[in-house]
């Protein structure tokens, strides 16, 4: 029997209507689908090189573009199983799909004969009749040639494949640790003297996500959506210090010590930026994003380091001053801290937790956002239930545009075992309205405490999380460019969260919540004075945030600047440097290296975690406009944002698509506004 009808995978759902087969699909298909599916694209490369005719955009870029989609939708597809899926037997295939991807990946970027003619149409690209985004992808093809050593003598090219195939093994074992480690530990509470100060949603949720304890019995784990609210919310300190030790020690194990892993990786890095004659990899990087260099990187995070440790450090003493007060040690841990906060932040704003999340449940939070889309964007959504999906919890919708179908959105919003923590957004299927158009197939991932079965309370930190992730897929969905490796959110990595970290904005837009957040049990809206408060509250406890995420920022440019690391020993580097910087003990730092996921499970946010501050000041500025117009859905302002940042794509270089929406340059203080420091900054800026 050929192996087309055996192997779904060799079975493309690129047509409008068309899904993976997830029924049909097992680990075992993914492996043979890449080496057939690469074979052929190979061929068709050799093909596009070996053309007698001299090279043009049609007969070259335009052809090599169409080469890719298939075996990037089959990686797009493992990639999205792994994180969400995680079995076994997925786990069990993992290294050698990595591997068969690395090795095509480096076998294409490699070929020579096409290079040749991709070089000779980039040298005259200044002459040549290029419409902007066809101009931009011959630019975008032949920097990821350049960047993947095509100049390189023979011996260094095979070193060079050696080392990216040895960062896949790697980033294969730090995801396996990482998920593992964070598996292994449970807290099961079921004494009333356990279970003090946590409020009923909570419980709630620690009862509904593991079915298998015991009916009195609430199990919470080293998720962030369970870790973070008992953090936030147990009165027990002894209990608190427990599960932040677990948390914060991650991937340190005997078992799943990631510390060899970075270790590795670090240097491989190293030398592979080296051969590329860059001075460190973070050189190599960041030449490729808005930022350009380490420095540039480096300047805008330590601007605001200053007045947000100093902000901080006030905030820790208004916790001492509480903590006294309550009878709490003064002694202010970082497992005390989210305790406090949420006291003085009740205390402050007269906000109760628990009439806040009654009011924002998870299926009002998504037709909140499902609105925001339509009033921003003319969107509209409709679910669909004669598709199999993925996993029984996730859900897909329909997505038109003013009555034309652009998409497919699915939401998977639940945590459970396997599934890695966090959330994120992908795509099954990029979408492009050119060579090879396809509608795109959009997944945003969470992972909430609770299931489809139970009513889903969330935080107003989960329903920023539900905002962010949605204007993730937002951007993938509006994209209405030609070209796939144009397409959504394949821009620079410090331009990715940039709509992302837009449309949280509008999570507590009083439209909306006017709309949308009614009471989970009686329908009443939530209390005029309760927006006011959530409103008011928005800039508390900055410094802390800030602090805690720039401190892993500046490791992260500071580990990837250093030129020898030989002997690198990952705790005294990261102890080190933390205590140079002076980071607040109570307030401790987002990311510890041995689970820092963003930087080594994979290459994309590689000395590049910076990223989420320089698109948080474009974003500030973004919305700035809105606010300036006084009409957060302003029609006309909607309709440029659109026009000019979420529907371009990579077809435009970010900068000028910005220039074009805002009629200038980001005003880099509008982030220092919009998260209360300016004050503290110029404080700090007035201090020789």
């Amino acid at each position: 029997m050929p192996e087309s009808t055996t192997n779904p995978l060799l079975m493309d759902w690129n047509a409008v209507g068309d899904f993976p087969p997830f029924a049909e699909i097992r680990p075992e298909h993914f492996a043979p689908a890449i080496t057939q599916l690469a074979r052929t694209r190979l061929e068709r490369i050799d093909t596009i090189a070996s053309n007698a005719d001299p090279a043009t955009f049609e007969n070259t870029v335009i052809p090599y573009e169409a080469t890719g989609g298939h075996i990037e939708r089959i990686d797009a597809l493992f990639e999205i199983l792994r994180l969400t899926v995680g079995t076994d037997e997925l786990r069990a295939v993992e290294a050698d799909v990595c591997a068969a991807l690395a090795s095509h990946h480096a076998t294409v970027r490699s070929h020579r004969p096409f290079f040749a003619r991709l070089d000779a149409i980039y040298k005259t690209r200044s002459v040549a009749r290029l419409a902007e985004d066809e101009r931009r992808l011959l630019e975008r093809i032949h920097t990821d040639f350049v960047r993947n050593g095509v100049h390189l003598s023979t011996p260094d090219a095979s070193r060079f494949s050696a080392i990216k195939a040895r960062l896949a093994e790697l980033y294969v074992a730090f995801n396996q640790n990482l998920l593992t480690s964070t598996d292994v530990f449970s807290l099961v509470l079921a004494t009333e003297d356990e279970l003090i100060g946590l409020p009923e949603f909570v419980l709630r949720a620690a009862r509904a996500s593991h079915r298998s304890a015991g009916i009195n019995e609430h199990v919470f784990t080293l998720t962030y959506s369970s870790v973070v609210p008992f953090l936030t919310y147990s009165s027990r300190r002894d209990l608190r210090e427990r599960i932040w030790r677990a948390w914060t020690g991650r991937c340190t194990e005997p078992a799943f010590d990631n510390r060899p892993v970075i270790r590795e990786a670090i240097s491989l890095r190293m030398e592979l930026a080296q051969l590329l004659g860059f001075e460190t990899f973070a050189h190599y990087a960041l030449v490729d994003r808005m930022a350009g260099s380490p420095q540039a990187a480096r300047a805008l995070l330590e601007t605001l380091w200053a007045p947000a440790k100093a902000l901080c450090n006030s905030e820790l003493e208004t916790l001492r001053s509480l903590a006294a007060e309550l009878g709490e040690s003064t002694d202010i841990e970082p497992w005390d801290w989210r305790y406090l906060t949420e006291q003085l932040r009740a205390r402050s704003f007269n906000i109760d937790a628990e009439l806040v999340s009654k009011h924002f449940e998870l299926e009002s939070t998504i037709r909140a956002a499902f609105d925001c889309a339509g009033r921003l964007f003319g969107l509209s959504f409709r679910e669909r239930h004669d598709v199999v999906l993925h996993h029984e919890d996730a859900r897909l919708w329909e997505v038109e545009q003013r009555g034309r179908l652009i998409g497919y959105f699915i939401g998977d919003y639940y945590a459970r075992e396997r599934k890695t923590s966090g959330a994120w957004e992908s795509e099954f299927r990029m979408r492009c309205d050119g060579v090879d158009a396809t509608l795109p197939l959009v997944i945003n991932s969470a992972s909430f405490l609770g299931s489809r079965h139970t009513r889903t309370e969330l935080t107003v930190d989960n329903v920023r999380t539900v905002f962010h992730e949605f204007g993730h897929a937002l951007h993938s969905l509006l994209s209405g460019v030609r070209f796939r490796g144009l397409s959504g959110t394949r821009v620079h990595r410090d331009f990715v969260e940039f709509p992302s970290h837009l449309i949280e904005n509008w999570a507590l837009d009083s439209t909306l919540l006017a709309a949308h957040a009614k009471h989970s049990e009686t329908g009443d809206p939530l209390p005029d004075s309760l927006i006011a408060s959530l409103h008011a509250s928005i800039r508390f406890n900055e410094g802390y945030e800030l602090v805690r995420y720039i401190a892993s920022a500046l490791l992260d440019i500071e580990l990837h600047s250093t030129a020898s690391l030989a002997d690198l020993d990952v705790d005294e580097f990261q102890s080190d440097f933390f205590e140079r910087l002076g980071v607040v003990h109570a307030a401790d730092v987002n990311h510890r290296l041995p689970h820092f996921r963003h930087l080594f499970g994979g290459s994309d946010y590689a000395a590049g975690y910076y990223g989420y501050l320089w698109a948080q000041t474009l974003e500030a500025d973004a919305f700035e406009a809105f606010m300036e117009r006084g009409d957060t859905f302003d029609e006309a302002l909607a309709e440029n944002l659109h026009d000019h940042l979420f529907s371009v794509g990579n077809s435009v270089d970010p900068a000028v698509a910005f220039r074009r929406f805002r009629g200038r340059s980001p005003d880099p203080m509008a982030l220092a506004r919009k998260r209360g420091v300016e004050a503290a900054l110029a404080s700090v800026d007035g201090v020789d």
